[in-house]
């Protein structure tokens, strides 16, 4: 009787030896699987994508590629893709990479940052109708322009809290040029909507001086204002 126990005892032991070596055995197996069998998901184009277009979910698939050809900055989600518009073709089976995307480059066309139903218009400034180079990208502004009505010279507040795209030649990174006139730029893109650049489109074709104001960053109201000049001269210290 003891040694039919003894053998059960013993078989017990080599049946748990046995399943610890087995899982022991297949870990190691898959750990050592080669680099090149390994797979990650990637976001892939389906059909070929023209450059500067908008991608959508039926542009665009998850898909499972050898670990070793997965490029450094492949998109791992469709919602890092979908939405983003292209700065460069990308054909079909090919991996979306940051690269060809417009969004997070340094060098990204400026047309890239424009919404929908939206333009950019450039207008010239100088130190004193630019308030002295102290606009950055970035800010909201008015614009001021000068006309003639009816013979009497008037100014009017024509656009408010518009928001400057870019700087114009003198960037603030230009060492040199900030040396001759201190980051002063000769010129302001703005961002307008299609009637607004109408308004500064007419302006600059008659050649009617624009002045620029600088707003509080956190200030959006509009201000309800009357034009200034010739007519109202006479009382301006109550205005």
């Amino acid at each position: 009787m003891k040694i039919k126990k003894s053998i059960y005892i013993i078989a017990v032991i080599a049946a748990l030896l046995t399943a610890f070596l087995t899982i022991s055995y297949l870990n190691s197996s898959k750990n050592q699987i080669p680099a090149s069998l390994k797979t990650e998901e990637v976001i892939v184009a389906i059909k070929d994508i023209p450059t500067n277009t908008e991608i959508t979910n039926d542009m665009v698939a998850i898909k499972d590629v050898p670990a070793t050809s997965i490029q450094v900055t492949a998109i791992r989600s469709l919602s890092e893709a979908v939405g983003q518009i292209t700065s460069s073709s990308i054909i079909s089976g090919e991996q979306i990479i940051t690269e060809r995307l417009a969004v997070g480059q340094t060098n990204t066309a400026i047309s890239f940052t424009i919404p929908e139903n939206m333009r950019a218009i450039s207008i010239p400034i100088k130190e004193t109708s630019g308030v002295a180079g102290y606009i950055t990208v970035g800010d909201k502004i008015d614009l001021l322009i000068n006309n003639v009505v009816a013979g009497k010279n008037i100014t009017s507040t024509q656009l408010q809290n518009i928001i400057v795209l870019q700087k114009g030649s003198n960037a603030i990174n230009n060492i040199e040029l900030q040396a001759v006139n201190k980051g002063l730029t000769d010129s302001l893109t703005i961002l307008v909507t299609p009637a607004q650049a109408e308004v500064v489109a007419f302006a600059l074709n008659m050649n009617n001086p624009i002045v620029v104001t600088l707003r509080n960053p956190t200030d959006n109201t509009k201000v309800t204002l009357t034009e200034y000049g010739d007519n109202n001269i006479a009382n301006w210290r109550g205005r």
